[in-house]
């Protein structure tokens, strides 16, 4: 059933390629990705986040060849020429993806912006700690993000086997990765907490205390753009931005931005990538299709 299905994927796929693009000139796409992992991953965490070197090269490659892609800041200018355009964002930043991830991109021309959280430097997640203990059904996650507010401070890397491939880099990884590769760094909250379940006070002294953290570590590197945790857009986002000193906030879901859409003070859509995603969907979701 498996491989009918893989088939049918694959031959409507080639067919809607087929047909003109759903994106024109004036398009603009942000891509999500968490951790890059080598092939020989097995899936481990929350396996959802954690891309194969292979496939992520892969699917830049294809992006290069049918997009501009371009930076962070670059994606958010309203005065870009002709596109389509993209842009190559990092969640979290793991270890892999800020050794791998922006070596990867380097090596395409492309200079990614990654979302740091401070309070999860060094640390295996809690999302990646709990899976690796089978703790993190459907249900567990949602009590998680409401009852437990999306905080928890991580697990120390030497309670798991191989804990390079599910931690967060620490400091001096992403500064020595961030200063070779060229990348941005953003703001991701400080403790990556769900900010739809904190109080007023506590949304804006996250987004405040991570982005003197990270301004303070990164210098020039530091871009006043935060992504939020888990997708999880507050209601007074836009408020939240302007008394933060923030520019734009970014959510994982919405695909394509939407057109005439003004970057500042907006919040804005992107992919979020998931490591399942089948390279005949991405090829589709570049060319506008399904990509939410």
């Amino acid at each position: 059933m498996n491989r009918f299905r893989s088939h049918t994927v694959r031959v409507v796929a080639e067919a809607l390629l087929r047909l003109p693009r759903k994106v024109g000139y004036k398009d603009r796409l942000i891509l999500a990705y968490h951790n890059i992992v080598p092939d020989t991953f097995m899936n481990r965490g929350d396996s959802s986040l954690h891309l194969r070197i292979s496939d992520f090269e892969q699917q830049l490659k294809y992006l290069c060849e049918h997009t501009t892609v371009v930076s962070l800041p670059q994606i958010l200018s309203d005065n870009l020429p002709n596109g389509p355009y993209a842009s190559i964002t990092f969640d979290d930043a793991y270890f892999g993806a800020v050794s791998d991830g922006l070596s990867i991109c380097r090596s395409f021309g492309i200079q990614p912006t990654v979302f740091v959280a401070p309070g999860l430097l060094g640390k295996v997640p809690a999302w990646d700690a709990r899976s690796e203990l089978h703790q993190w059904s459907p249900s567990a996650r949602r009590r998680f993000l409401t009852a437990e507010r999306g905080l928890d401070a991580g697990s120390t890397p030497d309670a798991f086997e191989n804990p390079h491939e599910l931690r967060i880099a620490n400091l001096e990884e992403i500064r020595s990765s961030v200063a070779i590769s060229g990348a941005f760094v953003g703001n991701h909250t400080f403790r990556h907490p769900n900010l739809r379940q904190l109080t007023p006070r506590e949304r804006l002294d996250e987004l405040v205390s991570a982005s003197s953290y990270l301004s303070a570590a990164f210098r020039d590197a530091f871009i006043p753009i935060v992504a939020f945790p888990y997708g999880s857009v507050p209601r007074d986002a836009s408020l939240l931005l302007q008394a933060s000193g923030l520019t734009t906030g970014l959510g994982v879901v919405g695909g394509w931005i939407p057109r005439k859409t003004s970057s500042r003070n907006s919040i804005l859509p992107r992919w979020n990538v998931s490591s399942s995603v089948p390279f005949e969907r991405f090829k589709l979701s570049i060319n506008g299709y399904f990509c939410k």
